[in-house]
């Protein structure tokens, strides 16, 4: 399963790549959202995994051109910032799985199974 990883958090981004990785799926990073959507016009990805809170592209936004412009591409969107009013308008963007941080390995990686079993 290749998943691209976008997150802005360098170390976020190396630990979660890293534990990834070592369950042997494979794992492309990007640091914002812009980076991103440029590497999916060149690569194929089975699932995006995006953090939300980013600069100069929300998640939001990433997760909205993801919709538009890659059918079919499932993206999980995490985040340690999320009252009630920003679950309401996650239904606006929807993600295919929202997961809080912090959370534990296992939560991803059972959604990350769910959407291969689904494809």
């Amino acid at each position: 399963m290749k998943i691209l990883l976008v997150e802005d958090d360098p170390l976020m981004r190396d630990s979660l790549s890293r534990l990834l990785s070592f369950l042997k799926y494979e794992i492309v990073c990007a640091p914002n959202g812009k980076t991103a959507l440029g590497l999916m016009k060149e690569t194929k990805f089975d699932i995006v995994i995006t953090d939300l809170m980013m600069p100069q592209m929300s998640g939001q936004t990433l997760i909205c051109r993801i919709k538009e412009g890659f059918s079919g591409v499932p993206v999980i969107a995490i985040t340690g910032y999320l009252d009630e009013a920003d679950k309401l308008k996650a239904q606006t963007f929807q993600p295919d799985y929202l997961l809080m941080k912090p959370f534990r390995i296992e939560k991803l990686v059972d959604l990350l199974e769910r959407t291969k079993q689904k494809k």
